[in-house]
């Protein structure tokens, strides 16, 4: 595994992806547009290393839909 800088603006993450047999691209929300997203991804299909997938960082964790689903059961009487 390589941590490697944004892809973006430099050209060592390109060349880091380019010898890597798999990419996972990386995105804190909140912190990087959509079209910067939109722009890394293009750049990494361009030299044909397309992630593999793609990590969210910074999600927060909503409310569940179901408040109960999963809570443990009490015992029986």
């Amino acid at each position: 595994m390589i941590d490697g800088p944004p892809v973006l603006g430099l050209a060592d993450a390109s060349l880091l992806a380019s010898h890597a047999n798999a990419v996972l691209h990386v995105v804190r929300l909140a912190r990087v547009r959509r079209r910067e997203v939109e722009a890394s991804l293009e750049q990494l299909r361009g030299i044909g290393a397309g992630p593999a997938g793609v990590v969210l960082n910074g999600l927060q964790e909503l409310p569940a839909y179901y408040p109960t689903y999963g809570a443990p059961t009490p015992p029986a009487p």
